[in-house]
């Protein structure tokens, strides 16, 4: 006897396809404890965040270099208070984040907080599926 089981069917029906409930609320997971670890002085990297299927997109102009940690400077100028449209280029000092507001901030916040949550979002992600967590 053969049996035709539709193994996306099963995956969509526990949520498990792709963009389906439990990718969505892995990212939604991510977003909140990953918030902890951004650069908070101005709420901006916060504001300009985009929760995507597959991930979190952090925008605006500054985005790329906090997420790295190192300052940027003018090419011409040498100045990290470049001129308006004058490339920058990236130096091997690291930024001082202001840790007012997020104790937790500073470089490669994904991978930081999934280090210290690893453990608690998959046991949160079990219960959704419908496993023990």
């Amino acid at each position: 006897m053969v049996h035709n089981i539709d193994a996306h069917a099963v995956l969509k029906l526990k949520g498990l396809d792709d963009g389906g409930k439990v990718q969505q609320f892995f990212v939604q997971e991510c977003d909140r404890y990953m918030s902890a670890y951004l650069p908070a002085r101005s709420g901006l990297q916060m504001k300009n965040r985009f929760l995507v299927p597959d991930g979190i997109v952090y925008g605006g102009p500054y985005a790329k270099f906090l997420y790295y940690g190192k300052v940027m400077v003018g090419i011409e100028s040498g100045s990290p208070w470049a001129k308006k449209d004058e490339p920058k280029r990236v130096t091997n000092r690291d930024l001082l984040y202001d840790k007012t507001k997020n104790p937790q901030a500073g470089a490669f916040w994904d991978k930081r907080m999934w280090v210290e949550h690893k453990d608690d979002i998959l046991q949160s992600m079990a219960k959704v599926i419908g496993g023990a967590g």
